[in-house]
């Protein structure tokens, strides 16, 4: 993926690469390069479970 007028050194164009170590931008023009962070999967996030709460009890009469 391109990212047009991205580099911070000239303004150039950075291209969004991977290789065995992981994921990298390079800069077309200068040669700027910069490692990417590792992105964690999105997982599944179970709602919060309803707390238990009783309705009040009723007095007889």
């Amino acid at each position: 993926m391109l990212k047009l007028k991205g580099c911070p050194k000239c303004q150039g164009t950075l291209n969004l690469a991977s290789d065995m170590y992981g994921r990298y931008i390079s800069c077309l023009q200068c040669g700027f390069s910069r490692d990417l962070p590792d992105v964690l999967p999105r997982t599944a996030v179970a709602a919060p479970a309803a707390p238990d709460v009783q309705a009040p009890m009723r007095k007889a009469a």
